[in-house]
């Protein structure tokens, strides 16, 4: 069942409360005696205009890949007061708006990279270096257990 707000109209104190969709509409009774009716919900919707990033050095065309360049690349947005313009006043005869896209984009999109990784050969090779079996990381599956070292004698 959805959660619904109420607000009393005497005291002003507002409570979630679990009620079953068709009777969402009722009021309740408030701890002060007053009637308490429900608060409408208010949603916001995002929209994203294509344009090119000074900071990345590229295009994006929707937030789900602007994130995703940026979790790559563990970085965060801190904060941009004024959504991409250069300045502040939109009336200001000098005003530059956000830059339209200038058709840079990454060699490789996010499926074609873990394609590449799948595809790494990952060699065994026993004590006198000779390879035992040659696979394909993506072929490994869950790596837990297995013993790693680099070179001679440093294992993990």
């Amino acid at each position: 069942m959805p959660v619904y707000t109420f607000e009393c109209g005497s005291c002003g104190r507002r409570e979630d409360v679990v009620r079953r969709v068709v009777d969402r509409g009722g009021e309740l009774a408030c701890l002060c005696g007053g009637r308490a009716a429900r608060v409408p919900e208010r949603f916001r919707a995002v929209t994203f205009t294509p344009h090119y990033d000074e900071g990345a050095g590229r295009d994006f065309y929707s937030a789900r890949e602007r994130r995703a360049w940026m979790e790559d690349r563990g970085v965060q947005e801190v904060g941009d007061p004024v959504h991409g313009a250069r300045n502040f006043d939109a009336k200001a005869p000098s005003h530059i708006g956000k830059s339209a896209p200038r058709g840079i984009k990454p060699r490789h999109t996010r499926a074609q990279l873990e394609d590449i990784q799948a595809n790494i050969p990952i060699e065994t090779v026993d004590k006198s270096g000779k390879t035992v079996s040659r696979e394909r990381f993506g072929d490994l599956g869950s790596l837990e257990g297995v013993r790693w070292h680099q070179g001679e004698g440093n294992s993990e």
